[in-house]
């Protein structure tokens, strides 16, 4: 019969800070470790960060303070709301998402938050901005561009674009492009779009 398979030697490694382990390298026998190469990930997993892109147009509502408060909500919890504290805000807004990236810290006593998660930030404003609040089946987009359908006589309808910031449930603010008192289509507004492409000679 084979013999038993015993390790030739075995070494104790020590971690920094007590934790869990996320990842491990592939490590088969006959391999070579080298110093610094990766073998574990690890982390403490009693406080979590959080990643939250914040579009440019909302950036000068954004408290910019340290440990300025966040709530955020999970898919995965939907009866649970959890709580955070800013730990940096971002200068560089990036090209293509026209987003800045907020950074913030929270307990994690029950481990309930994991690594990967996708979370829903509400973030405190201590500044006040003005916004109509409009049906979210109002907005359209082309490209990157948001619009809506303004009516501006019985039968006529203008095309006007608009600044949206965070819906919430069926509802969405619109921070810029309408006024006190305007009406918005907010019923086959597609259909009036196409519409107006066709008439303009244009293909959907």
């Amino acid at each position: 019969h084979e013999k038993e398979l015993k390790p030739i030697s075995t070494f104790s490694m020590w971690a920094p800070f007590d934790g869990t382990i996320l990842d491990r390298a592939m490590i088969v026998p006959g391999v070579a470790v080298v110093k610094g190469q990766q073998i574990y990930t690890l982390a403490d997993l009693a406080t979590v960060w959080i990643e939250a892109y914040i579009h440019e147009s909302d950036f000068d509502q954004l408290n910019q303070n340290r440990d300025d408060p966040i709530q955020f909500t999970s898919p995965a919890y939907p009866d649970r709301t959890f709580h955070g504290k800013v730990i940096y805000s971002g200068d560089l807004v990036d090209e293509k998402s026209r987003s800045v990236l907020l950074l913030a810290r929270a307990e994690n006593p029950d481990r309930a938050l994991k690594p990967g998660m996708f979370v829903e930030v509400k973030i405190h404003s201590t500044s006040a901005r003005p916004a109509a609040l409009i049906p979210i089946s109002a907005i359209l987009t082309e490209d990157d561009d948001q619009f809506v359908y303004v009516r501006i006589a019985p039968e006529r309808f203008e095309r006007r674009a608009v600044v949206a910031s965070e819906h919430d449930g069926d509802r969405v603010a619109v921070l810029d492009g309408l006024k006190a008192g305007e009406e918005v289509v907010i019923s086959g507004a597609f259909k009036l779009g196409a519409k107006a492409l066709r008439e303009e000679g244009r293909e959907l």
